[in-house]
């Protein structure tokens, strides 16, 4: 009794005063400890293909990613893509090295490492290979990003690891696709690019309103004539560069 009077009298006066201090500084109590609460920021984006931790994955892979519905939009994503090497378990292995950066893939799911959709800037050695190919039998991590500007951002971390047999060579002759005029038929053209490039309808108009501008950059002579017969028979004028 005498101690649950002493708390009444003299513990609780005591606490609460303290309280008020700790406000008025603008200090606030300590939040009990747990995990975070949920939010975008935290949230995770999935690799659509190839799946994570893949096994004989081609060499000349297209990264396919699923955003999280509070980034559908996102304003910015970016991939870095790393070579690990031929390692036991790349998750825990060091020393991996990024070998490409693409940038300007918001409104993409998809990058095609060796022909990066239009608007996307891709630097790194990946992009000065020649053999258009990854090495064979080894790990690979890669990661992405999005953010909307309103500091709202999700990531994902990946693994994949290529086949052990180099495929067969790859088309290495490559071309640029440039619209040099959209024609009168402009809603079908802009399909069109959308089909070839991935964009959303509205980001691809806003390219096809560019014109003369370049589609798609490093494209495969045999893609990029197909491309161009469909553009010229929607009525737009198109050269291969």
């Amino acid at each position: 009794m005498n101690r649950v009077a002493w708390d009444a009298r003299g513990g609780w006066a005591p606490a609460m005063a303290l309280l008020a201090v700790l406000a008025a500084s603008g200090c606030q109590p300590e939040p009990p400890s747990g995990p975070p609460p949920k939010s975008a920021s935290t949230t995770q984006i999935e690799a659509a293909a190839p799946a994570d931790m893949a096994a004989g994955v081609t060499l000349a892979p297209v990264l396919r990613w699923k955003l999280p519905p509070a980034l559908s939009s996102p304003d910015i994503v970016t991939v870095h893509v790393f070579e690990v090497g031929r390692v036991e378990d790349p998750r825990t292995a060091a020393g991996e090295k990024e070998i490409a950066l693409a940038a300007g893939l918001a409104g993409q799911t998809e990058l095609n490492l060796f022909s990066p959709p239009a608007g996307c800037v891709l630097t790194g050695d990946l992009s000065d290979r020649k053999t258009r190919q990854l090495a064979p039998d080894t790990w690979y991590h890669w990661h992405i990003r999005a953010v909307l500007l309103s500091d709202v951002s999700a990531t994902g971390d990946f693994y994949f690891r290529t086949r052990a047999e180099t495929g067969p060579a790859l088309d290495t002759d490559l071309v640029d696709v440039l619209l040099v005029s959209r024609g009168n038929n402009k809603n079908a053209v802009i399909q069109e690019v959308s089909a070839a490039t991935g964009l959303d309808f509205q980001k691809a108009k806003d390219l096809v309103d560019t014109a003369p501008v370049i589609l798609r950059k490093g494209m495969p002579r045999r893609d990029a004539e197909s491309f161009k017969r469909r553009l010229e028979q929607a009525g737009a004028i198109v050269e291969l560069e």
